[in-house]
């Protein structure tokens, strides 16, 4: 979905994953639509002033992008249900319960928790105990939420990405600046503990063109200079590779493979170099089918051009906290310029795009359990601190999202 999706795009794509259910599913899609519909006021919109069926429209999109299954898809949609039911039509989760199941209703009402992750890192420094206590104690639901299902976070950070996508079109305000600040702090790491790159490099490069869009503009005017001239670059390396990956006889793919301006300006930070000192603004990635084969690619790429010192890092001996593995090296390529290489197998790839949503695209095959697992102990984790989060300030609520 682009960030200026209308509430008929986002309807017809809603339709057209409905379409591709089975009957009962197909049921419980328009089930869902339909309750949101009659639940939503026609003039409701989001905190940012989206109106209120595109946001979770296109959020469920992404939602469907990422096989968290139907059930997650109707539970965007319904993601305002608890703050919008009217309050003289009893109990929102029975009825819920009683139109898409069991399911859709948790989900609907984790993600309510989940909302409050907002207000809670808002916490004003003279908030008094009890209020604080308050928060913390929102904060251990939420905690808990996430765990049972951490489909609910996953749902969570595209209903963000979504608002991100819509405050491209508003104009710069102190407000929008806030809200792109809190995406940097809390959600764009919470995306990348949960490895799912999707959605971090969205929410990364939305959120710096939106809390500094100067330093952004620079970036992006930087990289459109020599745009055309760096494609033609990768196109000719990347015939040169697929000579001499077709020597070898395996199954492979290559492709380049996009910087985002996010994370080339961490890198300038990180290193203290202007745009024309980094040597990986060029970059490609290989895909092969056996970690054997990873380390054989390395080797001819190596042997064809001369490594950069101190550029290596061997992420599938040593992955990364969210599971991440690839190998990266930087040589210096054709006409003596930096390129970087990438180079995992198709698996870890798929792992590596998805993080744990990739655990429901397995799910039936019973693969990715103990990635998953890894994600759940480091959702515990979190839990460990909750008894000092009564006296912590929004700053500790970053920072633990961050470590």
């Amino acid at each position: 979905m682009s960030e200026n999706t209308t509430l008929e795009q986002a309807r017809q794509a809603y339709a057209a994953y409905t379409a591709a259910q089975s009957a009962p599913t197909r049921k419980m899609l328009a089930d869902a639509l339909r309750f949101a519909e009659e639940c939503y006021p026609a003039d409701a919109v989001t905190f940012s002033g989206e109106p209120l069926m595109p946001h979770v429209l296109a959020a469920a999109e992404m939602v469907a992008q990422l096989d968290l299954l139907p059930e997650a898809v109707a539970a965007t949609v319904l993601s305002d249900v608890p703050r919008c039911y009217p309050s003289g039509k009893g109990n929102w989760k029975t009825a819920l319960t009683e139109v898409c199941g069991k399911t859709v209703a948790e989900l609907t009402g984790g993600i309510d928790h989940v909302q409050k992750l907002t207000h809670f890192a808002k916490v004003d420094s003279l908030a008094t105990p009890e209020e604080r206590a308050a928060q913390a104690e929102t904060m251990r639901k939420m905690l808990l939420a996430m765990v049972s299902d951490i489909r609910v976070v996953l749902i969570k950070l595209a209903l963000r990405t979504r608002t991100m996508q819509y405050l491209s079109g508003c104009p710069d305000s102190p407000q929008k600046r806030a809200v792109a600040k809190e995406t940097l702090d809390i959600f764009a790491p919470l995306a990348n503990r949960l490895g799912v790159w999707q959605l971090k490099w969205q929410l990364e490069d939305l959120g710096f063109r939106h809390q500094n869009p100067e330093e952004y503009r620079r970036i992006a005017n930087l990289l459109d200079e020599k745009r055309e001239e760096r494609l033609e670059y990768i196109d000719h390396f990347l015939s040169l590779l697929r000579h001499e990956m077709d020597k070898i006889g395996i199954k492979y793919d290559v492709a380049g493979r996009p910087k985002h301006i996010y994370s080339i300006y961490k890198k300038m930070v990180k290193k203290k170099l202007d745009f024309d000192g980094l040597f990986d603004i060029r970059a490609v990635r290989i895909l092969v089918e056996t970690v054997p084969e990873c380390y054989s690619v390395l080797g001819i790429v190596h042997s064809l051009w001369q490594p950069i010192p101190g550029e290596f890092d061997d992420y599938i001996a040593n992955p990364k906290g969210n599971g991440y593995q690839s190998l990266h090296t930087v040589i210096v390529g054709p006409e003596d310029k930096g390129i970087e290489v990438q180079i995992r197998t198709f698996e870890m790839h798929q792992f590596n795009e998805f993080g744990v949503a990739a655990h429901w695209r397995y799910k039936e095959g019973g693969k990715g359990d103990s990635a998953y697992e890894q994600k759940i102990a480091w959702l515990r984790q979190l839990l460990d601190w909750r008894e000092n989060m009564a006296e912590s300030g929004k700053e500790d609520l970053a920072a633990a999202f961050k470590t």
